[in-house]
């Protein structure tokens, strides 16, 4: 009998433990919700409940509003929204709003408690609060108290001093190390942070396309922000890629170098660069993972080493991938293939206002000040695209004489000088560092004449 009961046990205990079909307890089911949720969303979501909770009791209400019925809690939200301030009395950004209700509603209908409803539908249920949240929002841009900072995208001429500087150099552990942060940053459009402490040595390879040229590209699949997983996710067809440019910088080639300098017997991909180490050593890298605090500040740090003209953070470096790829002409949907973004509208906020070389131009147009061509960053003031040396002929145009006279001319002030011609319209792009100005020229009859 004894034998019979022992036989039971040991048959349940691994159906507890283990084998094909395990019997988890409530609190582990609930444990798979809840590592379904990044680390920062749960952080926002305790931020957000916090402050409605400190309100509440401020107020003198019960603060367990998770048991308020659907009337009770419409009614405590439509008071919130409206007196809802920050620690020094004044009114939270737009973004810091929206931030609050999302981590209520996200609390709410989280296990333990599973609501059904959702606190941000537009129907009955909290029409009267989210008509007060939405006021609120109106009256908060209204009255220029939206204070949202975005992230701005590294300026031209700081990324031609930092690529020039020895904050990115190869030739120790350190730089070499950020260097391969930014660059795959930078190429991969990636968030200032996001999953970096997870990178081991087999999350990028190396690589070859079929012209024979070298790149780089992430091995593994991963959940993002904007990537949570799920049947509808589609970010494994998102595979962008840091192609060799055979310079002294290669991006390739650096990360070839510092996968060949890390410590063989740890994996994990940013490792802690050694106290001492000279060139000719085989590793540059100890066991250890680099720390937290460090690689979260890691553009902050390049910003001063370099001497950049402001301290960028992380995530400028991601403004920038959108910034310099929008200002070349690249389409929103190409993109969108590098960064992740799941809709067009998530970019238009990086890429918004004109870049530095722009408002500089602008301003000098506006200003009357576009004689001599240029501004103290060496950049040109706009010229016709015809008037380099070794420019293409024009197309035919009934003002014969134009042709001849672009051809032979090899600056501005010529063209100037010996054509004032209103512009009817002009473009300008921004290709590989390099600008280049199309304008079209009102030229009617022999108006192009000397």
């Amino acid at each position: 009998m004894m034998e019979v009961v022992d036989s039971i046990a040991e048959e349940n205990k691994e159906k507890t433990t283990g084998g094909r079909f395990p019997i988890l307890s409530s609190n582990e089911k609930e444990n798979i919700l809840d590592e379904a949720l990044s680390k920062s969303t749960k952080k926002q979501t305790k931020y957000g409940v916090k402050i409605f909770r400190q309100w509440l009791t401020d107020r003198e209400k019960d603060a367990t509003f998770e048991n308020y019925t659907i009337e009770q809690l419409n009614d405590a939200l439509t008071e919130f929204y409206a007196e809802v301030r920050n620690t020094d009395g004044e009114y939270y950004a737009k973004s810091t709003l929206v931030g609050i209700r999302a981590s209520i509603n996200r609390h709410l209908r989280a296990p333990p408690f599973s609501k059904t409803y959702s606190i941000m539908s537009d129907d009955s249920a909290f029409l009267k609060s989210n008509k007060m949240f939405l006021a609120m929002i109106k009256k908060v841009q209204r009255e220029g108290m939206d204070r949202t900072k975005h992230h701005s995208s590294i300026s031209e001429g700081d990324l031609h001093k930092l690529r020039s500087s020895d904050a990115l150099s190869t030739q120790n552990p350190k730089t070499l190390q950020r260097k391969i942060w930014f660059d795959l940053v930078l190429s991969f459009g990636r968030r200032g942070r996001e999953n970096q402490r997870f990178f081991t040595d087999k999350t990028f390879v190396v690589k070859s396309d079929d012209c024979g040229r070298r790149y780089v590209e992430m091995a593994v699949s991963e959940t993002t922000k904007n990537h949570k997983g799920g049947l509808d996710d589609n970010q494994n067809i998102i595979k962008p890629r840091m192609y060799e440019t055979k310079k002294p910088d290669c991006p390739v080639a650096a990360l070839t170098k510092y996968l060949s300098k890390r410590n063989p017997t740890s994996n994990i991909f940013f490792q802690q660069p050694r106290a001492k180490v000279n060139y000719e050593d085989e590793m540059w890298y100890t066991s250890r993972p680099v720390g937290e605090r460090l690689l979260n500040n890691m553009m902050v740090d390049i910003s001063k080493s370099a001497g950049l003209s402001q301290i960028y953070t992380n995530h400028c470096v991601r403004a920038t991938t959108v910034t310099v790829l929008a200002q070349s002409g690249v389409p929103k949907t190409d993109i969108m293939k590098i960064t992740g973004h799941k809709s067009e509208a998530s970019l238009e906020s990086y890429y918004q206002d004109s870049s530095e070389k722009q408002k500089r131009q602008y301003s000098a147009i506006l200003l009357g000040n576009t004689e001599n061509g240029s501004d103290k960053s060496g950049s040109t003031a706009p010229v016709p695209i015809c008037t380099q040396s070794n420019a293409m002929p024009l197309p035919p145009n009934p003002a014969t004489s134009f042709n001849t006279h672009c051809l032979n001319l090899t600056n501005t002030t010529q063209i100037n000088n010996q054509m004032s011609l209103p512009v009817l319209y002009n473009k300008q792009f921004e290709v590989h560092n390099s600008t280049v100005q199309v304008f079209n020229y009102n030229i009617t009859g022999n108006a192009a004449q000397p």
